[in-house]
């Protein structure tokens, strides 16, 4: 679930988040369930990913929980379960309505320049973002965004804790992105060609957690990263219609690629082996499995 909800960006903006911790919510938000959960964040991947030293990682993870936007549990692999604080969609996981969110499937997220934008910039555009209608994954154009120029200022200055000038500056970042003017006493926000939709190789979300989800299991099972695990482990994908947050279905998968690994020793953890056990753990665990 590539997605961060409304609520959650609005506490991260007012959180006042500093570049790393930044760029490390933004990483970890790529791996969630629909719980908001993200299973095994290695501190080296993560680093090398989000492009930061291993020190400024753990800086970053402690900043992210003592603000409130994630919590975290160590594994005894070294690496980390984490919660995103509020980011449970709760059209997937509960069969309520859908929230406002803002999709990370975005190219202009990737982008060198939204890269270079000061946090509480970047913090501020993803806002505008989310306005004009960047829960879609799909390109194509979206709406604009308009509001009164006095509550512009009152409400973002409030937001983010900055003065007007300041406010002002992170807009001329954001020209890159949005036609921004000022008509009739109100600011308006049109994005422009090329800031929605996702880069050409952006992969799915499902191709991301089951991805990630694999690695981690090799991880945890102590084997040597360089080996791989073998085969893409797609059969996941057929499980999640009886969890609907994926959360069980992840965690039998963890489970059962642990199994398989402590079966067969050292030799290589076979796919439709791995296959088979997590029907066990999955059955064990309550599905109704054909």
């Amino acid at each position: 679930m590539q997605k961060i909800m409304k609520p959650v960006l609005d506490r991260m903006a007012a959180a006042g988040l500093n570049e790393t911790e930044l760029k490390l919510i933004l990483h970890v938000c790529r791996f969630q369930d629909g719980h908001g959960h993200v299973s095994g964040i290695h501190y080296r991947e993560a680093a090398e990913s989000a492009g930061m030293c291993v020190q400024s990682f753990y800086n970053a993870l402690r900043g992210l929980e003592d603000k409130g936007i994630v919590s975290t549990g160590t594994t005894d692999a070294g690496d980390h379960d984490i919660r995103v604080i509020g980011n449970a969609d709760p059209y997937t996981v509960g069969g309520g309505e859908n929230t406002a969110y803002l999709s990370l499937r975005h190219a202009i997220l990737a982008d060198p320049g939204f890269d270079r934008m000061k946090p509480n910039a970047k913090a501020l555009t993803m806002l505008i973002m989310l306005y004009c209608g960047a829960s879609a994954n799909s390109p194509g154009k979206k709406g604009s965004y308009r509001m009164e120029k006095s509550h512009f200022y009152g409400q973002y200055c409030r937001l983010l804790g900055v003065e007007k000038d300041t406010l002002r500056r992170y807009l001329g970042q954001m020209r890159k992105y949005f036609s921004i003017y000022i008509l009739a006493g109100r600011y308006w926000f049109v994005p422009k060609k090329g800031v929605f939709g996702p880069a050409g190789n952006a992969p799915s979300d499902n191709d991301l957690l089951v991805g990630h989800l694999a690695k981690t299991a090799h991880r945890r099972a102590g084997r040597r990263a360089g080996d791989g695990p073998p085969g893409k482990m797609w059969f996941v994908t057929a499980y999640w219609k009886f969890d609907r947050g994926k959360r069980m279905v992840a965690d039998c998968f963890l489970a059962a690629y642990r199994r398989c690994c402590d079966q067969n020793g050292h030799g290589p953890p076979g796919e439709s082996h791995v296959h088979k056990l997590m029907r066990e753990e999955l059955t064990r665990a309550g599905a109704q499995l054909a």
